[in-house]
Formats: C-alpha cells, sequence, structure tokens
C-alpha cells in the first residue's frame, strides 16, 4: 500500500511539474494573458460576475459549470495566471485518477503508466493552460469512471451521492457525457435491483437527489437570469446546425467576426437578441437539412467519425501546433509528420489492442464510455479540445494492450504459446496497428486544418487590444497580421476603425480601399470606406460608396441608415425619405435617432420636412 501511495504521488509530482514547465514557456504565447473568441467570453462573464454585476444570457450561452469556476477564482482574488495554475493542479489530479482507474481496471502497473501517459500527453498539457473547460472536462470524466467503480464495488449512500455529484458536474461541463453518464448508471441500478430491489430504491434515490441537486440550481438559477428552465447551453442548435451542414466546410469554416455575424442575421432580429430563441431556430434548421438532404448529413457524419480517429488534432479557433512554437516542451510531446499526428496516432491504435484483448475482463460501461463519448462528439463536431477528454480512458486501454503485445511477444514468457498458435498470430497486433494507424492518418486535410490560424490569432489579439482601448498595440498586432495574409479582409476593416480612432483618417481610408480593391462585396468595408469619406467632406464619393454596398446588400439596414443621415444633414430630405423607410422597417431602433432629427428640424423651422418625417415613423409602428 505505502509503495502503491508513493507511486501515486510520483505520478502526480511528474504531471504537476510538466504543466508548470510549460506555463513558463508559454508565457510568450500571444494569449497567454489575452484570451481570444471562447476564453474571452469566458473570461469577460467571470470578470464582469466576480465585480458584482448580474449574471446575464452569455452565462448560458456556453455550458454553466467553466464560467462559474472561473467566477469563484476571480472573487476570491485570483488573476488568469492564477486559474492556469490551478488547471494544473486539476491536471495532475487527473493523472493520480488514471492511475487509479487503471488499477482497478487491470493493475497497479497498468494503472502506473496509464497516469504517465497522461501526464506527458501534450494535447491536454496545452488545453489545461488554456481558458477553456477542456481540462476540467477531462478530470471529471476520469472522475466519473473512478467513482462508477467504486460505488459499484462499495455500494453505500456516500459512494452514490458523490457518484451523481460527479455525473452532474459532468454535465453541466460538457453534455456531451450525457449518453456515456446514462449508460454507465443505468447498468449499474439495473445490475443492483437484480440483487436488492428495496437497498438499490434507496441508493438509486440518493444518487438521483445529488444529481438533481446540482442539475436544479443550475436549471433555476438559468430560468432567474434567461427565462428558460435548462441545466443545458443555449448553443447547442447552432453547433448543431454547424457541424451537420450538407456542405460541412460552408459552417465548419466560418470565422469570429463578420462570417459568425453574418450567420446569426439568418435568425432574424426578433428572434437575435433571444438566445433560446436562436437555439430553437437553428435545432430546426438542422432538422431541416436531415429531412431535405439525409445522404449528405449521413455523409458528414461519416466524415466526423474520420476526423475523431484521425491522429491530428483538428483545430476548432485555437491550434495546439501553433503553440509549439512558444514551448520546447510541447515541440517533444506534440508532433506532426505527414498526415501522422503524435501522440493520438499511437494512443488509439493501442487503445484498440487493449481493449481487444480485454473487452471481458472490463465492465461494459468503462469500455462503452469513450466509444459513446466519442458518439456524442461525432453527432455535433470534431474539434481536439473535445476529444482530449477521451485521453483517461484511452491511456488505460493503451497500456493494456501495449503489456498484452510485450507479453505475446515475449519469448521467454511465452515460448511454447507461440509455437502452439504459430507466428502468424504474433503478426496480428502489428497488422491492427498499422491498419489503425492508416486510418488515422491518411483522411485529409480536412478544410478546418487548412484555416490560416495564426493570422487569426494575431488579429484576435490586436481585437481584444483594440477593445481594451490599446489602440497603438492594436495596429501593430493587425499590421503583423496583415502582413502574414494581406487579403484577410475581417482585418483590414478593423485596421481602418482604429486608424481612424487615434485620428489618421488618411490612413483608415487608404486600408478600405485597398480592402475593396481586394474584395468589392466586404459590405462592411464599404460602409465605413463610405463614413470616413463623408466625414472629410467627400459626401459624393461617400453616397457612390453606400449606393454600392446597398447593390450588394438591398436589406443592409446600417447603410440605409447611412445614406438617410447623410441626405437629411445635407438638407436632401426628399431624396432621404425611402432611405428612412427600409432602415425603420429594418430596424427599428433607428426610429429614435429620426424622432430627435424631426425635433431638431423643427427647432431650425424646416416644419414639412419634420412632419414628413415624423409621418413615416409613424406608418412604420
Amino acid at each position: 500500500m505505502r509503495s502503491s501511495t508513493l507511486t501515486n504521488l510520483l505520478v502526480f509530482a511528474a504531471a504537476l511539474l510538466v504543466r508548470l514547465v510549460y506555463l513558463a514557456e508559454s508565457r510568450d504565447l500571444p494569449t497567454f494573458h489575452v484570451p481570444i473568441i471562447d476564453s474571452m467570453v469566458y473570461d469577460q462573464v467571470a470578470r464582469a460576475t466576480a465585480n458584482g454585476e448580474p449574471m446575464d444570457y452569455r452565462f448560458f450561452w456556453q455550458p454553466f459549470f467553466y464560467p462559474a469556476w472561473l467566477t469563484l477564482v476571480y472573487k476570491t482574488g485570483g488573476t488568469l495566471l492564477t486559474a492556469k495554475i490551478l488547471q494544473a493542479v486539476v491536471g495532475a489530479l487527473t493523472c493520480l485518477l488514471t492511475a487509479r482507474l487503471g488499477a482497478r481496471c487491470f493493475d497497479e502497473t497498468t494503472g502506473r503508466f496509464a497516469g504517465l501517459v497522461v501526464a506527458f500527453y501534450g494535447p491536454l498539457v496545452f488545453f489545461e493552460g488554456e481558458l477553456v473547460a477542456a481540462g476540467w472536462a477531462t478530470f471529471l470524466g476520469a472522475a466519473f469512471l473512478l467513482q462508477w467503480l467504486r460505488a459499484r464495488d462499495t455500494p453505500t449512500l456516500g459512494q452514490d451521492a458523490l457518484l451523481g455529484l460527479v455525473a452532474a458536474l459532468a454535465v453541466i461541463t460538457r453534455p456531451t457525457f450525457i449518453p456515456a453518464l446514462a449508460l454507465a448508471l443505468t447498468w449499474l441500478t439495473v445490475v443492483r435491483f437484480r440483487k436488492s430491489p428495496a437497498l438499490s430504491a434507496r441508493h438509486l434515490a440518493v444518487m438521483a437527489g445529488a444529481f438533481m441537486l446540482v442539475i436544479g440550481y443550475v436549471a433555476h438559477t438559468n430560468h432567474d437570469v434567461t427565462g428558460q428552465r435548462s441545466p443545458l447551453p443555449a448553443s447547442g442548435g447552432v453547433n448543431l446546425y454547424i457541424g451537420n451542414h450538407p456542405d460541412p466546410c460552408s459552417t465548419l469554416t466560418i470565422r469570429p467576426g463578420t462570417d459568425w455575424d453574418e450567420l446569426n442575421r439568418m435568425v432574424g432580429r426578433d428572434k437575435l437578441g433571444n438566445v433560446w430563441e436562436n437555439n430553437r431556430f437553428f435545432y430546426t434548421k438542422a432538422i431541416d437539412n436531415l429531412q431535405e438532404q439525409p445522404a449528405a448529413v449521413l455523409r458528414g457524419l461519416g466524415r466526423k467519425f474520420l476526423q475523431v480517429v484521425n491522429s491530428r488534432e483538428i483545430p476548432r479557433n485555437v491550434d495546439v501546433y501553433l503553440a509549439r512554437d512558444y514551448s520546447m516542451l510541447l515541440t517533444v510531446l506534440v508532433a506532426k509528420v505527414g498526415g501522422f499526428g503524435f501522440p493520438f496516432g499511437l494512443l488509439l491504435p493501442f487503445a484498440i489492442l487493449g481493449l481487444a484483448f480485454n473487452v471481458r475482463r472490463v465492465p461494459a460501461p468503462i469500455w462503452m464510455f469513450p466509444i459513446l463519448y466519442a458518439a456524442a462528439v461525432v453527432a455535433v463536431f470534431v474539434s481536439a479540445r473535445y476529444r482530449v477528454v477521451l485521453v483517461p480512458s484511452l491511456a488505460v486501454f493503451a497500456v493494456a494492450g501495449a503489456r498484452a503485445v510485450w507479453s505475446r511477444w515475449s519469448s521467454r514468457n511465452n515460448a511454447k504459446s507461440s509455437r502452439a498458435r504459430g507466428p502468424a498470430l504474433r503478426l496480428i497486433p502489428v497488422v491492427t496497428v498499422g491498419a489503425v494507424v492508416l486510418l488515422a492518418s491518411v483522411p485529409g486535410p480536412f478544410c478546418e486544418e487548412q484555416i490560416d490560424y495564426e493570422s487569426e490569432t494575431t488579429y484576435a489579439v490586436g481585437y481584444r487590444k483594440h477593445q481594451a482601448g490599446e489602440l497603438r498595440s492594436a495596429i501593430v498586432m493587425y499590421e503583423d497580421a496583415l502582413r502574414r495574409r494581406p487579403d484577410y479582409t475581417e482585418v483590414s476593416n478593423q485596421l481602418g476603425l482604429v486608424q481612424k480612432q487615434v485620428g489618421n483618417m488618411a490612413a483608415a481610408i487608404a486600408v478600405w480601399n485597398r480592402a475593396r480593391e481586394r474584395e468589392p462585396t466586404a459590405v462592411d468595408v464599404r460602409l465605413n470606406l463610405a463614413a470616413a469619406l463623408v466625414d472629410t467632406g467627400r459626401r459624393v464619393e461617400g453616397l457612390q460608396e453606400y449606393n454600392r454596398a446597398l447593390a450588394d446588400d438591398p436589406d443592409n439596414a446600417a447603410a440605409h441608415h447611412n445614406v438617410a443621415i447623410t441626405l437629411l444633414d445635407a438638407g436632401q430630405t426628399a431624396q432621404a425619405i425611402a432611405h428612412v423607410t427600409q432602415a425603420v422597417r429594418l430596424n427599428p431602433d433607428y426610429a429614435q435617432v429620426y424622432r430627435q432629427i424631426a425635433s431638431r428640424l423643427k427647432a431650425q423651422g424646416k416644419i414639412e420636412d419634420a412632419r414628413t418625417l415624423e409621418q413615416i415613423l409613424s406608418s412604420q409602428r
């Protein structure tokens, strides 16, 4: 027992050291102190709530647990670095849990090596250093499996209460756990009822009570904030839609910014402000796509299966391979050679061997857990940070598989067995590993892998600095992103805006002109360029740009509004009327602006013009 405890402590210490070394090395990573995209939202929501602001819908757009945990860190005086160090500790605990899981499923040696596999698993180390829920989700997955075994072997009310609690935390961290958890808990309940129905009923009540205590709290809080009594996030609909589109690359490559805004415009103004109406809209669209083009959607599922077993780390907003440039340790722990990715390219085939050799030895819910979790991810969309949750369970089976292969190839231990079975049987593991490696390496590169994440990351960091008012730093980051990718229209648009903010209008107009020449249909660029031309006294040129923007996007409320304002300021009320009508129809919020203009016209003695405006506003009610 003492030896086992010492070994587990060494696994924990090694895992924690690896994670702290990575944090120290990656401190120059552009996103280390400047969270972007999902991490940015988590950070902003947690800081606002920790500072006493009421919760808003963003707390329930993504799963509840992570922003709640991050809020607690900030509220107790912690910083972003504190959160990352705590996640490193949680990651080390995941390795410890994996060691205990391997010992319970097989033996201490298997557990020890499985814990070390997780300790040095590069993609997991990377995600535990990011402000995302992947590290916590991996911990809770391993904790559930271990607690399930404990509750099965020692059926006390305390063990069952803890099992229900861990299951609930897993659900509010990553809803894709639900199928695997449902199978495991149902299996445990059925087996127990066969032995003692009365006792099992009490245990089930305690387990369900602990589960519902957490789930009920989240659902109640959600209802208080958004009006929807649900423990699940509101992003489920849009995620299902973009992951199951008949043309998957058209949605899975939608980038944050203008493209994402364009996707949301599908919902319509009456639903856009309500996250649950948004959720229902995209669920309906996903179902419509399945009904209208079932073959295409099913092909997409096959594509996602190839992604979930792929040896490479499929990026989604963040790319683990970019972080290798900032960490020598990660360079060793993560690699991509051609289509082959390390370490998943070795983990998966040996895990499959381990499962094949030991399927009868391990309870079904344990080996079904990674299968059902992977299936749930495939049902939505695949990315490295969602797949990494599989690592602890796969590590246990991979070590068991490697040991089984070694045992069968060891002439000292299996000389008689080898002669009896023949050399052909000894080649089966080699063939299996080779086949899985090919399956996991040949498909692709997928469209998600072909995005320029380096430029996107640089732009995202610049955007955060822009938001924070660090305008000079934002200009440097935007210009760096454009050097990497000169055709990045989104960056050009933002660079023009920040140049305008610092008073360099000539530079802003030059940037927008270049962007317009490269991408004439970029409506936002045209609108900003038009506004800048009007502001600098070039009204005719500005109106021409507005009209070109409207030719590409006739229902653009902002374009109609800006044209109307420009004409009204020029005293051309009659010409502005059509644009006022369209602007208010498309966006009723503009009505207040026009009411103020009408009041100003009255004050100037332009009674007829003011009356005309008021009549338009009345007719649009």
